[in-house]
Protein backbone atom coordinates (compact mmCIF):
# COMPACT_ATOMS: atom_id res chain seq x y z
CA UNK A 1 0.00 0.00 0.00
CA UNK A 2 2.70 2.72 1.07
CA UNK A 3 4.72 1.50 -2.00
CA UNK A 4 1.61 1.94 -4.41
CA UNK A 5 0.90 5.39 -2.95
CA UNK A 6 4.29 6.37 -3.07
CA UNK A 7 5.03 5.88 -6.65
CA UNK A 8 1.94 7.90 -7.48
CA UNK A 9 4.08 11.08 -6.12
CA UNK A 10 5.86 11.54 -9.84
CA UNK A 11 2.82 11.89 -11.79
CA UNK A 12 -0.19 11.16 -9.81
CA UNK A 13 -3.60 9.24 -11.22
CA UNK A 14 -6.34 6.84 -10.32
CA UNK A 15 -7.08 5.70 -7.21
CA UNK A 16 -3.77 6.28 -5.45
CA UNK A 17 -2.91 9.08 -7.26
CA UNK A 18 -6.42 10.58 -5.43
CA UNK A 19 -5.05 9.82 -2.20
CA UNK A 20 -1.34 11.34 -2.97
CA UNK A 21 -2.73 14.50 -4.67
CA UNK A 22 -4.59 14.70 -0.79
CA UNK A 23 -1.82 14.10 1.13
CA UNK A 24 0.50 16.46 -0.22
CA UNK A 25 -2.07 19.37 -0.61
CA UNK A 26 -1.96 18.22 3.63
CA UNK A 27 1.45 18.01 4.73
CA UNK A 28 3.08 20.47 2.54
CA UNK A 29 0.55 23.38 3.41
CA UNK A 30 3.04 24.59 6.41
CA UNK A 31 5.94 24.39 4.64
CA UNK A 32 3.82 26.12 1.68
CA UNK A 33 2.51 28.93 3.48
CA UNK A 34 6.17 29.34 5.16
CA UNK A 35 7.95 29.80 1.73
CA UNK A 36 5.01 32.33 0.30
CA UNK A 37 6.02 34.31 3.02
CA UNK A 38 10.04 34.78 2.02
CA UNK A 39 8.87 35.33 -1.49
CA UNK A 40 8.29 39.03 -2.21
CA UNK A 41 5.00 37.88 -4.89
CA UNK A 42 4.30 40.99 -6.72
CA UNK A 43 0.82 42.86 -6.98
CA UNK A 44 0.42 42.71 -9.84
CA UNK A 45 1.79 40.45 -13.44
CA UNK A 46 1.44 37.12 -13.08
CA UNK A 47 2.49 34.63 -10.93
CA UNK A 48 3.33 30.72 -11.99
CA UNK A 49 3.21 27.46 -9.32
CA UNK A 50 4.85 25.17 -11.49
CA UNK A 51 3.92 21.31 -10.54
CA UNK A 52 0.92 22.35 -8.80
CA UNK A 53 -0.39 19.11 -7.72
CA UNK A 54 -3.42 19.16 -5.80
CA UNK A 55 -3.70 23.70 -6.03
CA UNK A 56 -3.41 24.38 -2.47
CA UNK A 57 -0.34 26.41 -2.86
CA UNK A 58 -2.23 28.43 -6.34
CA UNK A 59 -5.35 29.13 -3.50
CA UNK A 60 -2.38 30.24 -1.24
CA UNK A 61 -1.29 32.34 -3.79
CA UNK A 62 -3.95 33.98 -4.92
CA UNK A 63 -4.86 35.06 -1.33
CA UNK A 64 -1.63 36.36 -0.74
CA UNK A 65 -0.91 38.85 -3.57
CA UNK A 66 -3.09 40.23 -6.38
CA UNK A 67 -1.35 38.97 -9.64
CA UNK A 68 -3.24 36.48 -11.96
CA UNK A 69 -1.98 33.36 -10.81
CA UNK A 70 -1.30 30.20 -13.01
CA UNK A 71 -1.03 26.56 -11.99
CA UNK A 72 0.64 23.90 -14.13
CA UNK A 73 0.77 20.06 -14.34
CA UNK A 74 1.89 17.43 -16.47
CA UNK A 75 -0.60 15.13 -14.45
CA UNK A 76 -4.25 15.63 -15.75
CA UNK A 77 -5.59 13.74 -12.54
CA UNK A 78 -3.69 17.07 -11.03
CA UNK A 79 -5.14 19.62 -13.41
CA UNK A 80 -8.51 18.27 -12.90
CA UNK A 81 -8.32 18.40 -8.62
CA UNK A 82 -6.63 21.74 -8.99
CA UNK A 83 -9.47 23.26 -10.77
CA UNK A 84 -11.67 21.77 -8.12
CA UNK A 85 -9.80 23.30 -5.68
CA UNK A 86 -9.49 27.06 -6.97
CA UNK A 87 -12.73 26.76 -8.90
CA UNK A 88 -14.25 30.19 -7.54
CA UNK A 89 -11.15 31.59 -8.47
CA UNK A 90 -10.92 30.08 -11.96
CA UNK A 91 -14.83 30.96 -12.61
CA UNK A 92 -13.67 34.77 -12.25
CA UNK A 93 -10.41 34.80 -14.15
CA UNK A 94 -8.08 35.39 -11.30
CA UNK A 95 -6.84 32.07 -11.73
CA UNK A 96 -5.88 29.79 -14.75
CA UNK A 97 -4.72 25.82 -14.55
CA UNK A 98 -3.10 24.38 -17.21
CA UNK A 99 -1.70 21.16 -18.42
CA UNK A 100 1.92 21.17 -19.31
CA UNK A 101 5.45 20.14 -18.36
CA UNK A 102 7.97 22.70 -17.12
CA UNK A 103 10.25 21.77 -19.90
CA UNK A 104 7.84 23.47 -22.06
CA UNK A 105 5.70 26.19 -21.02
CA UNK A 106 2.59 27.59 -22.47
CA UNK A 107 3.28 31.27 -22.11
CA UNK A 108 4.56 33.95 -24.06
CA UNK A 109 8.20 35.41 -23.44
CA UNK A 110 8.66 37.74 -20.52
CA UNK A 111 5.05 37.28 -19.61
CA UNK A 112 5.39 36.31 -16.15
CA UNK A 113 6.58 38.19 -12.93
CA UNK A 114 7.00 35.40 -10.24
CA UNK A 115 7.73 31.49 -10.46
CA UNK A 116 7.08 29.15 -7.78
CA UNK A 117 7.64 25.24 -7.38
CA UNK A 118 6.92 23.29 -4.14
CA UNK A 119 8.07 20.08 -3.87
CA UNK A 120 8.31 19.50 -7.75
CA UNK A 121 12.40 19.62 -8.79
CA UNK A 122 12.69 16.31 -7.86
CA UNK A 123 10.60 15.18 -11.16
CA UNK A 124 12.15 17.39 -13.35
CA UNK A 125 13.64 14.98 -16.57
CA UNK A 126 15.69 17.45 -17.63
CA UNK A 127 16.03 20.43 -15.29
CA UNK A 128 18.67 22.72 -16.97
CA UNK A 129 16.28 22.64 -20.23
CA UNK A 130 13.48 23.33 -17.46
CA UNK A 131 15.38 26.01 -16.06
CA UNK A 132 15.82 27.65 -19.48
CA UNK A 133 12.31 27.33 -20.33
CA UNK A 134 11.81 29.57 -16.94
CA UNK A 135 14.02 32.14 -17.57
CA UNK A 136 12.23 32.95 -21.34
CA UNK A 137 8.99 33.16 -20.03
CA UNK A 138 10.20 35.63 -16.82
CA UNK A 139 9.98 39.22 -16.78
CA UNK A 140 13.52 40.82 -16.49
CA UNK A 141 13.86 40.89 -12.96
CA UNK A 142 11.17 38.37 -12.19
CA UNK A 143 12.08 35.92 -9.73
CA UNK A 144 12.55 31.93 -9.66
CA UNK A 145 11.76 30.11 -6.06
CA UNK A 146 12.34 26.01 -5.75
CA UNK A 147 10.85 25.32 -2.29
CA UNK A 148 11.77 21.79 -1.14
CA UNK A 149 12.23 19.36 2.12
CA UNK A 150 14.26 16.71 0.63
CA UNK A 151 17.93 18.01 0.70
CA UNK A 152 20.63 15.84 -0.09
CA UNK A 153 23.53 16.84 2.46
CA UNK A 154 27.23 17.89 0.51
CA UNK A 155 28.49 14.93 0.76
CA UNK A 156 26.05 12.75 -0.94
CA UNK A 157 24.15 11.28 2.18
CA UNK A 158 20.92 11.96 2.97
CA UNK A 159 17.57 10.89 4.80
CA UNK A 160 15.55 10.27 1.66
CA UNK A 161 17.87 8.67 -0.47
CA UNK A 162 15.88 5.32 -0.66
CA UNK A 163 12.93 7.70 -1.17
CA UNK A 164 15.16 9.27 -3.80
CA UNK A 165 16.08 5.68 -5.15
CA UNK A 166 12.68 4.19 -5.32
CA UNK A 167 11.28 7.04 -7.31
CA UNK A 168 13.93 7.72 -9.62
CA UNK A 169 14.02 11.11 -8.14
CA UNK A 170 17.00 14.05 -8.47
CA UNK A 171 17.72 14.74 -5.10
CA UNK A 172 19.93 18.09 -4.54
CA UNK A 173 22.23 19.85 -2.19
CA UNK A 174 21.78 23.32 -1.55
CA UNK A 175 24.92 23.69 -3.43
CA UNK A 176 23.40 21.67 -6.48
CA UNK A 177 20.44 23.65 -6.69
CA UNK A 178 22.32 26.86 -6.61
CA UNK A 179 24.42 25.91 -9.34
CA UNK A 180 21.74 25.15 -11.34
CA UNK A 181 20.49 28.44 -10.98
CA UNK A 182 23.54 29.96 -12.09
CA UNK A 183 24.44 28.23 -14.59
CA UNK A 184 21.26 28.32 -16.54
CA UNK A 185 21.60 32.61 -16.24
CA UNK A 186 19.61 33.38 -12.62
CA UNK A 187 21.27 36.24 -11.01
CA UNK A 188 21.54 37.06 -6.88
CA UNK A 189 20.90 34.02 -6.08
CA UNK A 190 20.48 32.67 -2.60
CA UNK A 191 18.93 30.45 -0.10
CA UNK A 192 17.00 30.30 2.76
CA UNK A 193 17.22 26.76 5.24
CA UNK A 194 15.17 26.41 8.03
CA UNK A 195 17.36 23.29 9.86
CA UNK A 196 14.70 22.94 12.26
CA UNK A 197 12.54 21.90 9.96
CA UNK A 198 14.35 20.64 7.34
CA UNK A 199 12.68 22.96 4.36
CA UNK A 200 14.58 25.39 2.06
CA UNK A 201 13.73 27.99 -0.62
CA UNK A 202 16.80 28.67 -3.14
CA UNK A 203 15.71 32.02 -5.73
CA UNK A 204 17.14 33.74 -8.24
CA UNK A 205 16.63 36.85 -10.35
CA UNK A 206 16.24 37.14 -13.98
CA UNK A 207 18.26 40.16 -15.10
Amino acid sequence: MIKRLTANARKPQGFWGKLMIKKMNATHYDMTRWALEQIKLPEGGAVVDLGCGGGRCVKLLDSMCGAKIYGVDYSPLCVKKAGRKNRRSIKSGKVEILKSSVEKLPFGDCSIDCAVSVESIYFWDEPDKAFSEILRVLKAGGSLNIVCEMVKNSDGTGEHTDVAEFLKLKYYSIDELESLFKRNGFENVSSVFDEENIRLIVSGVKR
